[in-house]
């Protein structure tokens, strides 16, 4: 479980830091600071919302960050705002197939499981994408 759960907060620690920093400007120690509160706020969130959508609900403060930060820059820099919310759209898309699955497993043996998987190979290229376009349109945009 340790292999599947440390790369992917990994991700979403190095995502965080580098949104606030580089999108939203915020110093370096601030962007940590925010960074690594990811931790303490999603072992809050995530028992609030584990009764509406069970064990992805591990994913729900990613998704919330994505649509956060992508709210925040729409004053800023509205093509990266839209970028990050539509990003969020298919991770909130993702999200669905991971908790359809067990139900439709029952009807179709194959489930939904691998579309969880193709989903969020789309938000990680997207994510990725995004940050790329933003540092090849502002240099000063580095990692």
């Amino acid at each position: 479980m340790a292999a599947d759960v440390i790369p992917i907060l990994i991700f979403i620690l190095s995502y965080l830091f580098l949104a606030v920093r580089y999108y939203l400007g915020l110093p370096l120690w601030q962007s940590a600071v925010v960074a690594l509160a990811y931790i303490p706020v999603s072992y809050f969130v995530v028992p609030l919302i584990e009764p509406l959508v069970g064990s992805s609900s591990g994913y729900v403060p990613a998704l919330l960050a994505i649509f956060i930060v992508g709210l925040l820059m729409l004053g800023r820099d509205r093509k990266l705002a839209m970028g990050l919310i539509v990003t969020g759209g298919v991770f909130l898309v993702s999200i669905g197939f991971r908790m359809a699955d067990e139900p439709v497993c029952r009807v179709v043996p194959l489930g939904t499981h691998f579309l969880w998987h193709i989903f969020n190979s789309v938000v990680l290229y997207r994510l990725t994408m995004i940050y790329l376009r933003k540092r090849e349109r502002e240099p000063s945009v580095a990692g």
